[in-house]
């Protein structure tokens, strides 16, 4: 059974159907981990340099319009390539670089595998046509079991789900959304879901997990 983890391990793909199946294992700093990733990389495809996020976003996008801009580079990667998961950071206090009233988001980043090279890397799109590759400051990483794939021709879209959390009467903006198969508060499997982080202003961190097939909310942590 998966259990809470720190930051490295819960960017390694698992195996187990009692597990997280992708990856999905943040821990409170989970807003620290997006920008840590986020900043380790270049800023074009296949390089290295500073980065120039503090520039106003050029364009925004849900989860699935994003994976059909990084997929060509996913595949140029490793021929077998597929994602594990996939994470944004929806709050930032710089102007245009949060969550949109349209439930797009300027950076996305997809952890992917490759079966036959046993590596994993992370692929992240900011600003338009910009597409870097690297995880943790490295091209790519060495794993000892690829994982299971999210099937993302059959989830519905990241906008969808902050939608039915809205609807829940959640008024705050999430700090971070990634995908999830398994509770690690209430330590129980659950269908694939969206999971949205939120930090409200009386301190901690509380989740909402809504079925990424379905689009059915399953936890509402402000209702717990």
């Amino acid at each position: 059974m998966a259990r809470e983890a720190d930051i490295a391990s819960s960017l390694t793909p698992v195996t187990s159907d009692g597990q997280l199946r992708h990856l999905a294992r943040f821990l409170a700093s989970v807003t620290t981990l997006f920008f840590t990733i986020l900043t380790t990389v270049g800023c074009t495809r296949g390089s290295w340099g500073p980065s120039r996020f503090a520039e106003t976003p050029e364009r925004y996008w849900t989860a699935l319009e994003a994976y059909e801009l990084i997929k060509p580079a996913m595949l140029e990667w490793h021929e077998d390539a597929y994602v594990v998961n996939l994470f944004a950071p929806l709050r930032d206090e710089r102007p245009g670089w949060g969550l949109q009233a349209d439930g797009r988001v300027p950076v996305w980043t997809f952890i992917v595998v490759s079966p036959s090279s046993l590596t994993k890397t992370g692929i992240t799109l900011v600003h338009e046509n910009e597409i870097t590759i690297g995880l943790d400051g490295h091209p790519e990483r060495p794993i000892t079991a690829p994982g299971l794939p999210v099937p993302m021709d059959q989830i519905t879209d990241s906008n969808l789900a902050l939608k039915t959390a809205r609807g829940a009467g959640i008024s705050i903006s999430p700090t971070g959304i990634t995908l999830a198969d398994y509770d690690a508060e209430l330590e129980k499997e659950i269908p694939l879901s969206w999971l949205l982080f939120y930090a409200p202003l009386e301190g901690g961190e509380l989740r909402v997990f809504i079925d990424a097939h379905t689009g059915e909310l399953i936890r509402n942590g402000f209702a717990d």
